[in-house]
C-alpha cells in the first residue's frame, strides 16, 4: 500500500516539475487563478491518501519505507504550498498594478 502511494507521489512530483511553468488550465481560466486551482488539485491528490495512511497501524507507518515516503510527502507538500503562495502573491501584485491604472482612467470619454 505504501509503495503504491510512493509511486503516486513520484507521479505528482513529475507532473509538478514538468508543468509548473505552464500548468494545464481549465478553458477560459485566468492564468494565476488557474495555476492556483491546478496546484490545489495536486495537493488534494496526495493529501487525502496520506491522512488515511497515517491512521493505519503503527507497524505499517513505522517502517523505513514509510518514513521515506513521509519525507517525500513533506518535501512535495512544501513545494506545492510555496508555488501556490507565489502564484497568489503574483496575482495580487498584478491586480494592484492594473487596478490603480484603471482607477486613474476617466469613466466618460470627453
Amino acid at each position: 500500500l505504501m509503495r503504491f502511494y510512493g509511486d503516486d507521489l513520484k507521479d505528482v512530483s513529475e507532473i509538478f516539475a514538468t508543468q509548473k511553468d505552464n500548468p494545464t488550465l481549465a478553458k477560459n481560466s485566468p492564468p494565476h487563478a488557474g495555476a492556483v486551482s491546478w496546484v490545489r488539485g495536486l495537493v488534494a491528490r496526495i493529501k487525502e491518501p496520506m491522512e488515511k495512511l497515517q491512521g493505519l497501524n503503527k507497524l505499517v507507518t513505522e517502517t523505513d519505507e514509510s518514513k521515506d515516503i513521509q519525507k517525500q510527502y513533506d518535501v512535495l507538500m512544501a513545494s506545492l504550498i510555496a508555488y501556490e503562495e507565489n502564484e497568489i502573491k503574483l496575482w495580487s501584485a498584478e491586480v494592484e498594478a492594473t487596478g490603480e491604472e484603471k482607477l486613474k482612467k476617466n469613466l466618460l470619454a470627453p
